[in-house]
């Protein structure tokens, strides 16, 4: 009989099929913490029954330690008296064969007992071996689809992480592009406003250089002046040491 038949059938504690095949079956590598919370509570009823087990299979093999220990007793008590029957006088013989017949039945009963006991007893245990063990199976399944699951979280956490980094960088990015176009704008408003200084300037000097050339072109000519004093009957002004030096610093 199969291990889940066992079940099925009520030998293993009275567990319900539903629970055990609920339990070989499932996958822990793709279980969720709600598919580990049913299944905890399941392994519950699995090692509830294996401690049952456990403690039948004790009694279980402390009946059939008795009853091999009492069959045993029996057999001893039937070798003592086929040593007294063997030196017993005439008329004690018929007593001490009547014992031996009642002691040969009595074994005789005891023995297929002590036979069904001991057939329980190594049920019980193999019964035991098996639910302890596939308890621990079920544990082992436990503990993988919760280390599983916490790798699980572990990757969805770091992975947030990379998105929330990857963004911020996104971000820093942006603003060190505004940064750059604002700098950019700067610097075209700083061109702009030194073309139109320097248009300034240039007009300044043309300004200048016409001022210059005005100069020039009206400048008080004193011999012509001197020459038409002359021709009207006036003395010629002589040019003083004030003018001539003036005249030497332009």
């Amino acid at each position: 009989m199969s291990f889940i038949s066992k079940f099925a059938s009520g030998k293993l504690g009275g567990i319900g099929q539903s629970v055990v095949e609920a339990l070989a079956s499932w996958d822990p590598e793709t279980a969720s913490q709600a598919d580990i919370d049913v299944m905890v509570d399941k392994l519950d009823q699995i090692t509830t029954a294996a401690a049952k087990a456990r403690s039948n299979a004790k009694n279980k093999r402390k009946e059939a330690t008795a009853a091999q220990e009492n069959y045993d007793k029996h057999l001893k008590a039937g070798d003592i008296l086929q040593q007294k029957l063997d030196a017993a006088p005439g008329d004690f013989r018929e007593q001490i064969n009547k014992s031996l017949e009642e002691l040969l039945s009595t074994l005789e009963g005891l023995k297929p007992e002590l036979a069904r006991l001991q057939a329980e007893a190594d049920q019980a245990g193999n019964d035991y071996k098996e639910l302890e063990q596939f308890a621990k199976e079920s544990a082992n399944k436990l503990k993988t689809a919760r280390d599983t699951l916490q790798r699980a979280k572990q990757d969805m956490d770091r992975a947030k992480r990379q998105e929330e980094f990857a963004e911020e960088r996104a971000e820093r990015a942006e603003q060190m592009a505004g940064l750059k176009q604002d700098t950019s704008a700067t610097g075209t408003a700083l061109n702009a406003f030194q073309k139109k200084a320097e248009e300034a300037r240039q007009k300044a000097d043309a300004a200048s250089m016409k001022a210059d050339l005005l100069g020039n072109a009206t400048k008080k000519d004193d011999i012509l002046e001197n020459a038409l004093k002359e021709a009207e009957g006036k003395p010629a002004e002589k040019e003083s040491f004030a003018d001539r030096l003036a005249a030497l610093k332009k």
